[in-house]
């Protein structure tokens, strides 16, 4: 519905008469010639998700739409800030303190109660605060992303559901990854960043590398006690196969830094092969062997729990390349020692 026009002016007080101007109907005064503009009133509203892939939302108190779900909304005050509105509007429905990440929507509708609506919609942070609906609000509570309720407002549900397809690809990615690494590994994905830091998973794998030898290698010998396939190159001194484990790990960190192998390294992995070959060790064990140490590699790294930007979990994908490539190199090296 249209609001409803006014009747006198509020300069002179005279009585208003509609007119065409600007091909429009609109309400002019007979006496000073002041026309009225009438434009939709500004509504604030926002998204705030935790971690759970939840949103928060409120249940409304009075009428308009009592007892119906909403986002947390309300209109902007004469001398205020967009955003700080609905920051306010935020924090007084929910307690909740909050930091505008970005605008998700914004779209006019005409609404049976309220008549023509300007309604923004922010996609919020938590700041600081526990959820405790306020005087306005008979409850307010998160509910997952897709099991949300019909809302009050249709421009609520299409602002959801823009919010939904923003993260959806990301959602994926994040499935993938806890797929790959179902026990324990963990990766923390800023979803506001559209940027990383340069260097930032590299450095974060090569300082792994570089500080966490010991415990790298105990994981890893872990994985080869559960597994059938490395029997023989596990029975090897643990002294032998803790110096084989640091000696990887070394050569990895170069390459990781330096991007190619040092010609001693390549020497030293064919000396390798030929002192599992002389020691009776078959080929597929070390092959098995090394392999694990791959994966126990990657599973310990996530397992520490870092914090990566959007972008540089699309980067990790080519940190894992390097990383296969390198053990791709090592075994065959090492299996060239078996021919000597």
């Amino acid at each position: 519905m249209a609001n409803k026009p006014a009747e006198y002016c509020s300069r002179c007080g005279a009585k208003l008469e509609r007119v065409m101007l600007d091909d429009r109907p609109r309400e002019r005064c007979a006496s000073c010639g002041a026309v009225v503009y009438v434009n939709p009133l500004p509504v604030v509203s926002s998204i705030l998700p935790n971690d759970r892939r939840e949103i928060l939302l409120v249940l409304r108190k009075k009428e308009p739409y009592s007892n119906q779900w909403c986002l947390p909304m309300g209109f902007a005050e004469i001398d205020e800030n967009i955003q700080d509105a609905a920051l306010r509007e935020l924090e007084e429905e929910t307690s909740v303190k909050g930091r505008i990440i970005r605008l998700l929507d914004a779209e006019t509708t005409d609404d049976s109660f309220y008549g023509n609506l300007a309604i923004l919609c922010y996609e919020v942070e938590h700041v600081s605060g526990e959820v405790r609906a306020g005087d306005d609000a008979l409850d307010a509570r998160f509910f997952p992303i897709d099991e949300v309720p019909r809302l009050a407002f249709p421009p609520n549900d299409r602002a959801v559901e823009k919010f939904r397809e923003l993260y959806r690809d990301l959602w994926k990615i994040q499935d993938s990854f806890a797929a790959m690494f179902p026990k324990g590994g963990r990766v923390d994905i800023d979803m506001h960043s559209a940027v990383g830091v340069e260097g930032l998973l590299s450095d974060l794998v090569m300082g792994t590398l570089e500080q966490k030898i010991d415990g790298i290698i105990i994981f890893w010998l872990e994985y080869l006690k559960a597994k059938d396939t490395a029997k023989r190159y596990l029975a090897l001194p643990p002294k032998k196969i803790y110096e084989d484990g640091a000696f990887i790990l070394t050569g990895l960190t170069r390459w990781m830094r330096d991007k190619r192998f040092a010609p001693d390294d390549l020497h030293s992995f064919v000396s390798l092969g030929s002192g599992y070959c002389a020691g009776g060790i078959p080929a597929a064990d070390v092959m098995s062997a090394y392999t694990l140490f791959r994966k126990a590699i990657w599973q310990f790294i996530l397992g520490q729990g870092f914090h990566i930007s959007f972008l540089e979990l699309y980067r990790s994908l080519e940190v894992n390349n390097r990383v296969v490539l390198f053990f791709d190199k090592a075994i065959y090296h090492m299996l060239r020692g078996y021919e000597k």
